[in-house]
């Protein structure tokens, strides 16, 4: 048998001494630091004038835990800064703080630490940007997968529009983490009318937060009624998503752009499958 170097909180032997710092060094492994997900109002931040309220919600800061549980808690700014949650060793306690002139909060591992809440800009007339950190469970490893989707319809469509059209529109799946990207894998089949063109497939968040349109596959009708197998995927999606910590209903739509010269140029029908596999992964 051999004794680990260190090992605590026990309530006798050794391992009894659960100092600040021991704890400390602990607990900040319990979660990263940030404004608790989903825990009341999760501490959103508003401004009144030269008042910043901050709501009710809790807080990991650096291994030491904090509640807004009763009523929001208010400072007063004077200029440009940063209003933070600010855990103090010495002082052994959690206060909101105003930081004048301040832009990137103060974290250091063994003295004071900080996590930002807002950005305060104006002289005269204040405004608030909420620059809220969320303490989420611990990151995985890159590219790690959290969630798959798989969507399946068959659908009859067609198009002459050298625009984006959302021909198959509303499709949802659930985000399991606000902090993964996503990768989209499109198979399906499609056939020409007439030679000649192409056809462009995309995808588009749509909802809770619309991203720019992706190309995921692009195809080349080289006779009439010809029968294409298609397949195609845009990885790494949805930064909007992340930026809002968005988790929940996802909404996207896949769109189609033609670029045939004579109509009728696309067409979908019953005897074709459309197959959208959705991957939730760590960036």
């Amino acid at each position: 048998m051999t004794l680990v170097d260190t090992y605590f909180p026990f309530d006798t032997g050794p391992g009894n001494s659960a100092t600040r710092d021991r704890w400390r060094s602990m607990a900040r492994l319990f979660n990263p630091p940030g404004v608790v997900p989903g825990y009341a109002n999760q501490c959103i931040p508003s401004i009144a004038g030269s008042q910043v309220s901050i709501g009710l919600g809790a807080m990991w800061i650096d291994g030491f835990y904090g509640e807004i549980s009763t009523v929001a808690k208010t400072v007063t700014v004077t200029g440009p800064g940063q209003v933070v949650a600010c855990m103090d060793p010495n002082d052994r306690s959690i206060k909101i703080f105003f930081r004048p002139g301040q832009n990137t909060p103060t974290q250091n591992l063994t003295g004071i630490y900080e996590i930002p809440l807002a950005q305060i800009a104006g002289t005269t007339t204040f405004t608030l940007t909420d620059i809220r950190q969320f303490a989420l469970a611990l990151k995985l490893p890159s590219h790690t997968v959290v969630a798959e989707t798989l969507l399946r319809a068959a659908i009859g469509a067609n198009t002459t529009s050298t625009a984006w059209t959302a021909w198959w529109s509303n499709l949802t799946f659930t985000k399991v983490r606000p902090d993964t990207l996503l990768d989209f894998v499109f198979m399906g089949s499609a056939w020409a009318a007439v030679a000649g063109g192409a056809a462009l497939y995309a995808v588009q968040i749509t909802a809770p937060n619309s991203s720019s349109i992706g190309q995921i596959s692009r195809f080349y009708f080289n006779s009439a009624a010809e029968h294409h197998t298609i397949a195609g995927g845009i990885a790494g999606w949805g930064q909007e998503l992340v930026n809002a910590k968005a988790t929940g209903t996802v909404t996207f739509s896949v769109l189609v752009q033609n670029l045939a010269t004579v109509a009728p140029h696309w067409y979908v029908d019953g005897n074709d499958w459309q197959f959208m596999r959705v991957i939730e992964r760590m960036p």
